[in-house]
């Protein structure tokens, strides 16, 4: 639940996919120009174009195609976002010309879109193999490992290792694809975005700082930056940079106030709140808020909200800064709305919910929303530990034995994973 971050589109096929150069189709496939340039963008041809080549019969193809016919048929389909048939394509190309680097580049592209990112790994490191070196390959290499580190990452405690490796090994990928193109912008983002997940800021603020050199309205440079000025204790340049957003584009309020609100209530944390926040999974789950600032967090939500009234971590934020203001219903209100907006924040929300209850003296009604948090997510430690104390507060010492019993086989089998 990161509450950082501009809808950017994602990593995949930024610069489109990587055409092969030279293309001689085979006389009969209608096919009205020839695709002769390196990126999509360059290649000028309408749906009605792709929908020709798309549609040729595979009773023809296998009659008269060649492997830049299937190349060529595979990149209409993946432009027209057929992508499970653009792989198909593409495996054909390559069946017939086992050495085409510019087909398992392709195909590496469509399985991204499909996130089928094992397979795509598997073909762009096939990509670099292959003559001559390919910095894009190692680029989206390393974009699929970022995703599936960042999958990994909100499957659990268990996963924490797996998320880990995959990190590491896209911090690699990228860093081989800046070896060949040192002014990679989006290679440089997409590593800084890593390196603030490893909390290695000071490397995230040097990626951040070449691209805006390079670039100066680069959005995700000034985001990725931000993030790092705050969590280094460089709280006016995380809020310049911020607001940076705003003068580049107005449509990036939400994001800025939104952000600038989490720079107000992490500014004022302990350090001993910091390491919890830092350490644990559920990291923005478990931010302490500042009582001294909540105010200023609690506006800033409120105008992030104005621009961007359906996001789900606006509301789990500022119901976050309520519960700080010991201001209980609205911490209540405010994280019921975030699950309502997405069932991906339940688990975490209930808990919430559950605490605020508690701290009101409603015990059963806090019994019930522990409950629901510990049935979406079962090893949820600190909804047994909760429940266990507000089944206490009820007199209901069995119901409290047994969560003691279960807390304990929790810990034990997190002592024994290593997580």
């Amino acid at each position: 639940m990161s509450v950082f971050g501009v809808d950017n589109n994602s990593f995949i096929n930024r610069g489109g996919p990587l055409l092969h150069k030279k293309l001689a189709p085979a006389s009969k496939v209608l096919v009205e120009q020839k695709l002769d340039e390196v990126s999509t963008d360059k290649v000028q041809i309408n749906n009605a174009d792709l929908n020709k080549t798309a549609n040729i019969s595979d009773d023809f193809a296998k009659e008269c195609f060649v492997a830049d016919d299937y190349m060529a048929r595979g990149l209409s389909n993946y432009k027209l976002g057929h992508y499970e048939q653009a792989v198909k394509d593409f495996s054909k190309a390559i069946k017939l010309k086992p050495d085409y680097t510019d087909a398992f580049y392709n195909r590496g592209l469509a399985e991204n879109q499909l996130k089928e990112y094992d397979q795509a790994i598997k073909d762009f490191k096939r990509t670099i193999e292959l003559p001559p070196d390919n910095p894009d390959a190692y680029y989206n290499c390393g974009s699929a490992y970022k995703e599936l580190a960042e999958s990994n990452h909100h499957r659990g405690h268990d996963y924490n290792r797996l998320s880990s490796y995959q990190n590491n090994m896209a911090v690699k990928y990228y860093t081989k694809a800046l070896k060949n193109r040192p002014n990679f912008t989006d290679a440089l983002n997409d590593r800084a975005e890593v390196y603030n997940k490893q909390h290695k800021f000071l490397l995230a603020i040097r990626d951040s700082s070449k691209v805006i050199d390079l670039e100066p309205d680069n959005i995700t440079a000034y985001q990725n930056r931000g993030y790092a000025y705050m969590k280094t204790d460089q709280s006016d340049l995380a809020i310049q940079d911020f607001a940076t957003l705003i003068d580049i584009n107005p449509k990036y309020k939400s994001a800025a106030y939104n952000n600038t609100g989490d720079v107000y209530l992490y500014a004022g944390s302990s350090h001993e709140q910091r390491s919890h926040f830092e350490y644990n999974n559920k990291a923005l789950a478990e931010q302490i808020m500042a009582k001294g600032n909540y105010k200023m967090a609690i506006e800033k939500y409120n105008k992030a909200i104005e621009f961007k009234p359906n996001d789900p971590t606006l509301y789990y934020n500022r119901g976050m800064a309520y519960s700080k203001a010991e201001d209980p219903r609205s911490a209540i209100r405010d994280f019921a709305a975030a699950a309502e907006r997405n069932p991906e924040y339940a688990e975490t929300c209930y808990y919430r919910i559950g605490d605020e209850y508690g701290k009101m003296g409603k015990y059963k009604l806090a019994i019930e929303n522990y409950k629901k948090a510990i049935e979406l997510g079962r090893g949820f430690i600190a909804a047994y530990a909760q429940r266990r104390n507000a089944y206490q507060k009820t007199g209901k010492h069995f119901n409290a034995f047994v969560d003691g019993v279960i807390l304990n086989v929790l810990r034990f089998g997190k002592q024994i994973s290593g997580t």
